[in-house]
């Protein structure tokens, strides 16, 4: 799965519905085929527009997790920074900060396929 700015792409369809539009110049034949289209241009705007937002929670959670194990310490006389909530830098805090942050993630990934499963 990958994101895409879905506003950028509801204008850009947007400009090409206007330039499509039925126009009075245009024969009744050329009206209908003009009509179609901008329909058609019309429901893939609305196609945009329901779907949900979504992230990709794996590679979120892969890169927390690859920060959480850097060492952040830089005190190198600290061997017990990573255990110990006395670390100066405040590692501890930061790795359960981390950990939070991951749980949250979870939780939103969660709460998406309940939504997408309610559709």
């Amino acid at each position: 799965m990958r994101l895409i700015d879905a506003d950028k792409l509801i204008l850009h369809l947007n400009d090409y519905a206007l330039t499509e539009a039925p126009d009075e110049r245009e024969s009744a034949g050329e009206r209908r085929i003009s009509s179609a289209v901008y329909s058609t241009i019309q429901c893939c705007m609305k196609a945009v527009e329901e779907q949900p937002t979504a992230f990709d929670t794996d590679k979120i959670i892969d890169q927390l997790e690859e920060l959480k194990e850097e060492d952040i310490c830089k005190n190198m006389s600290c061997l017990l920074c990573k255990y110990t909530s006395q670390c100066e830098t405040g590692e501890m805090g930061e790795k359960v900060a981390i950990d939070r942050a991951i749980e949250i993630v979870n939780e939103a990934e969660q709460l998406e396929q309940k939504i997408i499963g309610f559709w």
